[in-house]
């Protein structure tokens, strides 16, 4: 599949702002990997769109994620259920959660839980706060168990 973002590299990129785009054509958003990002501010975009079976529209692969904040977005795959995404916040294992906020965004469609931490362990260093969740994973859990989360909203269509 296509990435319209892509961060990668041997240094940590610092500062980096993602604000008010528009991505409709279905493929992944934003993939961090090499060492990391640190004061990520990802807010006001619009993703729409079919990603089969994708694990994460924004994708944090490897490195260290220090102060992100993902907040304001609207995510969305069809509402009839097909090509929609497993998930549209992936962190795999090998990345290195150190303050990771997702706060006050819409997430709806997806097959899993709309925001996926491989590793447990970085559930306690991300904040879920204020989101709404419609239809993701058939009414099932939004998000991984032990993020500190309060205010969402979670309803099953």
């Amino acid at each position: 599949g296509t990435t319209a973002i892509e961060v990668d590299g041997q240094y940590e990129i610092r500062g980096l702002i993602i604000s008010d785009n528009i991505l409709d054509v279905g493929s992944i958003f934003l993939t961090v990997k090499g060492a990391g990002v640190q004061g990520l501010t990802f807010t006001g975009n619009t993703w729409y769109g079919r990603r089969n079976g994708e694990r994460g529209v924004i994708k944090f692969e490897s490195g260290a994620i220090r102060s992100a904040t993902i907040s304001g977005n609207t995510f969305s795959g069809f509402e009839d259920g097909t090509s929609t995404p497993t998930n549209f916040i992936r962190v795999a294992s090998a990345a290195n959660v150190r303050g990771l906020a997702i706060t006050g965004n819409g997430f709806s469609y997806c097959d899993n839980r709309a925001i996926s931490l491989d590793d447990p362990g970085d559930a306690t260093r991300t904040t879920v706060v204020g989101n709404t969740f419609i239809a993701v994973n058939g009414g099932g859990a939004a998000f991984t168990d032990g993020c500190e989360n309060a205010a969402n909203i979670i309803t099953t269509s």
